[in-house]
């Protein structure tokens, strides 16, 4: 009797298992490959959607057998649907994306203020306008300082000083260093000045090794053709431009040159935040009548003169990379003849405007 009893009963669990594993599937599992309808999930026929499979489908190369090369088959094409612009030499996917961004936050930033904008958009903004809103030649009256640079170099009296912040406020350039606007986490992404070495003594020209003779002689002539060059309606600077020993101003270039080149070779080292007190102090106490007499006040104030909430008096905050080369420039100005200076930062500007030469010829 126990032993019918248990056949049945595992006769039974048998037979329930078997309906059970044939039945599961059909109640409790539903077709994972069946394709859900547009109408519930519509995202493979939005517009990015859409566009992603066009570009993916252009890319495709159906000469080429994918189980052969499927590199080739799914890219071959990329290059001949998306050129590389003149202006780089890596172009991808990527390139592609970061520049639609760059695009973006461009658009941001050249919009006015709002009070609906974040704090972080605002202080964007206020750094962007910073960076654009400086003095430039290139898209300044080029005839104002073509004739500004014709009567400053007349002036044989003027101080040197006098000539590179006179300069300075018409181009945005120092003859002397280089001069930027940052926004870094030590000031709260605040714009302030950063002063370093200067990337090219020689204006417009780069040319960062030691020259030969040859390409000393080659830049004396060209400084010299400019001298007595005319410009659309513009006489030239020559007329009665007094003389100049453009190989004594040549050699203060290649110094200046060397100085940076020395420098650039240490280590970056710590950028030196002061006061523009605390600087203007600092290159006082270097002696000579080099750095003392550079109007850092008045630079300042140039740059971030539209920056609002901005301390630009002798409490405002700057940025001094490299002192060492600030050192060394304060000896070759101190040793060197004041008109040979001024000479020298003159045809810096006269060759920096090599760059508007093209805005010159269509005035």
């Amino acid at each position: 009797m126990e032993g019918s009893l248990g056949y049945s009963i595992a006769t039974l669990l048998i037979r329930v298992s078997v309906i059970f594993i044939l039945t599961f599937p059909a109640v409790h599992l539903k077709d994972p490959w069946k394709p859900t309808s547009t109408a519930k999930n519509p995202i493979c026929v939005t517009s990015e959607c859409v566009s992603r499979g066009k570009m993916y489908y252009k890319n495709w190369d159906p000469m080429v057998h994918p189980c052969d090369d499927f590199y080739k088959f799914a890219c071959n094409n990329w290059h001949d649907t998306n050129p590389t612009p003149l202006y780089t030499w890596e172009w991808n996917s990527l390139a592609i994306i970061e520049n639609e961004i760059a695009k973006q936050v461009r658009d941001i930033v050249q919009k006015p203020k709002k009070r609906t904008d974040s704090a972080e958009v605002a202080q964007l903004k206020t750094v962007y306008k910073t960076c654009m809103d400086t003095p430039s030649m290139k898209t300044g009256d080029a005839i104002f300082v073509w004739q500004h640079m014709k009567n400053a170099g007349m002036d044989t009296s003027a101080p040197w000083w006098e000539i590179h912040e006179n300069y300075f406020e018409l181009t945005g350039e120092s003859a002397l260093m280089w001069i930027t606007v940052v926004a870094n986490v030590q000031h709260k992404y605040n714009p302030i000045l950063k002063f370093s070495e200067i990337g090219t003594p020689y204006g417009s020209i780069i040319h960062r090794d030691v020259w030969n003779p040859t390409e000393t002689d080659m830049y004396i002539n060209l400084l010299k053709y400019l001298c007595t060059t005319h410009y659309s309606n513009m006489s030239p600077v020559g007329k009665n431009f007094p003389a100049v020993d453009f190989m004594q101003l040549v050699s203060f270039r290649h110094r200046l040159n060397e100085i940076s080149r020395e420098c650039t070779k240490l280590p970056d080292g710590n950028i030196m935040p002061v006061t523009v007190k605390d600087f203007e102090n600092w290159c006082n106490k270097l002696g000579g009548e080099g750095l003392a007499k550079v109007g850092w006040r008045r630079i300042v104030r140039v740059m971030l003169k539209n920056v609002p909430d901005t301390v630009i008096d002798h409490d405002g905050m700057i940025a001094v990379r490299r002192e060492e080369y600030f050192k060394k420039l304060n000896e070759l100005l101190a040793g060197t003849p004041k008109n040979i200076i001024g000479d020298s930062l003159f045809w810096y500007y006269d060759i920096y405007s090599l760059k508007a030469r093209e805005h010159l010829h269509n005035v």
